[in-house]
């Protein structure tokens, strides 16, 4: 009987950290950014607010510029909204945390793919441009063998030399 208790704390114990990680690994942004009402409603592309793709590696975090442009005065009654008005009106910039990200040793570039290799933005983000609420993780399991996938199909090298340094 004791050892079966032990067993039972023990499997509790585990599955209450295993969460506790999963849940510390998602991303939680400043604002609850509502990319349908932007790319839908008002009709914004991904690279109204994501600068850089055509030029560099990254794409780019919207800068508080870019917000200003339409949120230097309230637009609606959202409190997500009023939190960019007020970072604008006070001079701060809203801190965007990055979801997607790869490791050291890949060299990615969204300029090549975007621009280059003619991709669209949800093949490796998903439907962002649906979504109402910031994603806590990404919308696509980008790994090795997604991306080996997609330059088979596009008939790109899949020699190591091509993603890593």
């Amino acid at each position: 009987m004791g050892r079966i208790a032990i067993l039972v704390i023990l499997v509790i114990l585990i599955l209450v950290l295993a969460y506790l990680w999963l849940q510390g690994s998602e991303i939680v942004q400043p604002v609850q950014f509502n990319h349908l009402k932007h790319t839908k409603e008002v009709g914004l592309s991904c690279e109204d607010c994501h600068i850089y793709f055509k030029t560099q590696r990254f794409s780019g975090l919207p800068s508080m510029e870019i917000c200003a442009g339409c949120h230097s005065e309230p637009q609606g009654k959202s409190k997500e909204e009023a939190k960019v008005v007020n970072a604008i009106k006070k001079g701060k910039t809203i801190e965007w945390q990055r979801i997607y990200r790869t490791k050291r040793s890949v060299t990615y570039s969204h300029r090549l793919h975007i621009v280059v290799g003619k991709l669209e933005c949800k093949v490796c983000h998903g439907d962002i441009a649906d979504a109402i609420r910031p994603p806590r993780r990404p919308l696509v399991k980008i790994s090795m063998d997604h991306c080996r996938d997609c330059h088979r199909k596009m008939k790109v090298s899949n020699d190591c030399i091509t993603c890593h340094k």
